[in-house]
């Protein structure tokens, strides 16, 4: 299949970055043919597709492009302002929501016949209380294959991971008297040490502290994960309410805000309880958090919806033209 993903901007390692990233990563190793657009770009992630040989065109030069006259099977779009000004031939198109952020995040307006789907029920009832037309299907973070596989032993706890691009005072304050205790600290952000994060990276910790993506790479792992950031958050997951945390996409959201001695207390005492937890997060991630929920959406059959919010289950004879 011949497949367009977009997002806004793919400059540094963020959410959606990740998503697009990611998302053309693994299509790509199905054997699709994949391009991805975006309004800006710059590195790292320039560097990260090109290492991978995917293209990346940016929405000013599309129209013009030798790969806009190439009909697309897919066109998977993040940021529907991506597609501002340009025409895509294309014979389905499907719309992700990842957020609440108007700009961005907004489904499409106008005459739209799509499909589409928002990262968390947190997501979904945002934009359908905005427009009681759409009616979003949740298809949640997912994880990459590779994070699956069993990772190193669990062991003391003498090495913690934080992976955020907005750390709060608490928590860094929290961390630091950590360090001070003799803990290995590490901090992987936008502020702090800017990296891909990758399995290999989050296997070097014996706990992550992180919100979002990084929550679910790590029940993929089965690597206990403190979920606390700018939102607040849950601290150590239970996993009887795994389900309220994945309603807002582990995001923090939900919780509550701490002390920076809560926070240091927490993570050290509840580390053994956590460890024991892994397996059964490590289960829920397997049931709703596989990128083959990715592959399920994007080969199989579709379920249309236009902006008036009728379904139509009959796919297209025709290809469609999408223009902003």
């Amino acid at each position: 299949m011949k497949i367009l993903l977009t997002n806004y901007h793919l400059v540094k390692y963020q959410g959606t970055e990740m998503n697009t990233l990611e998302f053309a990563t693994a299509l790509k190793a199905r054997g699709h043919d994949v391009t991805v657009l975006c309004v800006l770009r710059g590195r790292p992630m320039v560097s990260e597709f090109a290492a991978r040989g995917i293209p990346l065109v940016p929405a000013c030069d599309w129209n013009d492009h030798e790969l806009s006259k190439v009909e697309r099977d897919v066109l998977w779009c993040q940021h529907f302002p991506t597609l501002h000004g340009l025409l895509i031939k294309c014979k389905r198109h499907i719309h992700y929501s990842c957020g609440k952020v108007d700009f961005y995040e907004e489904p499409p307006k106008g005459e739209w016949r799509g499909e589409y789907f928002a990262v968390s029920e947190e997501v979904a009832k945002h934009w359908n209380c905005r427009h009681p037309w759409y009616k979003p299907t949740v298809l949640p973070n997912m994880a990459p294959e590779e994070y699956f596989q069993a990772g190193r032993p669990i062991g003391e706890l003498r090495n913690i991971l934080v992976v955020s691009n907005h750390v709060p005072s608490e928590l860094r304050l929290a961390l630091l008297a950590l360090t001070r205790d003799g803990y290995n600290v590490r901090f992987v952000g936008e502020a702090d040490e800017p990296t891909l994060v990758t399995r290999e990276l989050l296997d070097t910790a014996d706990v992550v502290v992180s919100i979002g993506k990084t929550v679910v790479y790590c029940m993929a792992m089965g690597k206990p994960v403190y979920v606390y950031d700018t939102h607040g958050g849950y601290g150590y997951m239970d996993e009887l309410s795994h389900g309220h945390y994945r309603w807002y996409n582990y995001s923090g959201r939900g919780g509550r805000y701490r002390q920076p001695h809560e926070i240091a207390k927490e993570i050290v005492e509840g580390y053994a309880l956590a460890t024991s937890k892994v397996g059964l997060l490590r289960w829920e991630a397997q049931v709703h958090h596989s990128i083959n929920g990715l592959f399920t959406v994007i080969e199989g059959k579709p379920t249309y919806q236009t902006c008036a919010g009728y379904e139509q289950s009959a796919l297209a004879e025709q290809s469609s033209v999408t223009g902003g």
